[in-house]
């Protein structure tokens, strides 16, 4: 799939960039970042760039024919770039020479196009946090299926995903769907609902997943993947996402950094690890994912009710008179009922707390994001779910409690 058009477009002259451009200029579903990089050039002026265009409007590209015809769409540039070279050589009288040689130039076409080994993966629930993943496994050369919301996925089948990241910014080809049938077939499923539709969810794709497919819970609190595997006949199994990401409208991300994943030590963790690896995304395979959980819950105890009652992004909220001492009442009140609950939690998690607000200061929390959109958010199963175990184990948990009650009542308006 498209990394990027920039590296064909530096190695090459005028005339092989309009010719690269007459082959792709109404392919934009499939190739957007390419085009969006090529438009200002102009309308193609190669006759037999037109007639590339034309058949490639007639390829039914499906999941299936994915590879060759990027396989052919390649023999097509490079078929073009080579008369077009040829044309400009004839006209100013030079040999055929470019900004870079020949095999430099086809590395880079490759580089931007390059199918590797593909998996059908599937994406419920893409929101900020599935689009981000999904992106970045659709640009690693995967069939990648985003199923969410109707507004996400009429921009993303016209355009793509538009990603805005730290690294790049560019539209990247995906599948989209609103109905949860699309995990059909689908070797690895990344399940990103709010963890207050976890259930419903897994009555949703349960009937169409392949026995031998992966469920990955990236989803936030402790208790998803439990509750998913109850009702799934696949493996399941928990991650923690460390990523600050919004959809600043529709089909259109924001990344604002981080974007690590720690994941459960498993028979198909390397694999897992491996994969996303691939897709420049790192991950840590522990045998402690747990005790990962809990702590990136405590994290969310400590920023989450705190951003959406302010209705400020983590910097900006640290600074707050007080705000320093309430959030450590709250993360002792969280280690206090996870060691009684049996948990081992990072010794350093104060100190990971503190970093977050330098790693992502720009940053809302999702129920800030939640509540300012007047949506439900997922404080039960954030600082609700730290009130209710501590009940349970006969911990106090005021802070907590206080944040939650303050929480619900934004809600209630």
């Amino acid at each position: 799939m498209i990394v990027t058009g920039r590296a064909c477009l530096d190695a090459a002259d005028d005339d092989v960039r309009r010719a690269i451009a007459s082959v792709l200029a109404n392919r934009r579903a499939i190739f957007p970042a390419f085009v969006e990089g090529i438009r200002p050039l102009g309308e193609a002026e190669l006759p037999e760039a037109q007639q590339a265009l034309l058949r490639f409007q007639a390829t039914n590209i499906d999941n299936g024919g994915w590879q060759a015809t990027m396989s052919g769409l390649i023999h097509e540039l490079e078929a073009v770039i080579r008369n077009a070279e040829s044309r400009r050589a004839a006209r100013h009288k030079t040999s055929p020479r470019s900004r870079c040689d020949p095999r430099t130039r086809r590395a880079a076409v490759n580089r931007s196009i390059a199918v590797r080994r593909t998996m059908k993966i599937a994406v419920m629930g893409a929101g900020a946090v599935g689009c981000y993943y999904g992106g970045m496994l659709a640009r690693a050369g995967h069939a990648v299926v985003l199923i969410g919301r109707p507004q996400h996925v009429a921009a993303i089948y016209r355009d793509g995903l538009f990603m805005d990241t730290q690294s790049f910014h560019e539209y990247v080809p995906v599948q989209a769907s609103t109905d949860a049938a699309a995990v059909a077939g689908a070797k690895l499923v990344l399940c990103c609902v709010k963890s207050t539709d976890t259930e419903s969810a897994a009555a949703a794709m349960a009937p169409q997943l392949d026995p031998d497919a992966v469920v990955l819970s990236l989803q936030n609190g402790v208790d998803n993947a439990e509750r998913l595997q109850a009702l799934l006949r696949c493996d399941v199994a928990p991650a923690v996402v460390y990523v600050a990401t919004e959809m600043v409208g529709p089909g259109r991300l924001k990344h604002h950094g981080r974007g690590e994943l720690v994941i459960a030590a498993s028979a198909r963790g390397d694999d897992l690890a491996k994969l996303f690896a691939e897709a420049a995304v790192p991950v840590q395979v522990s045998d402690n994912v747990v005790g990962a959980l809990w702590a990136k819950l405590i994290v969310n105890c400590a920023y989450n009710a705190l951003s959406a009652i302010s209705q400020l992004p983590y910097g900006r909220l640290v600074q707050g008179l007080e705000v320093e001492p309430l959030m450590r009442d709250v993360v002792h009140e969280c280690l206090a009922v996870a060691q009684a609950a049996g948990i081992t939690v990072a010794p350093d998690i104060w100190q990971a707390v503190q970093r977050i607000a330098h790693t992502m200061p720009g940053q809302l929390s999702s129920t800030a994001q939640d509540l300012a959109r007047q949506k439900p958010s997922e404080i039960d199963h954030l600082n609700g779910y730290v009130l209710r175990q501590g009940q349970a184990l006969g911990i106090p948990t005021p802070a907590n409690r206080a944040l939650y009650a303050l929480v619900k009542l934004l809600e209630s308006r």
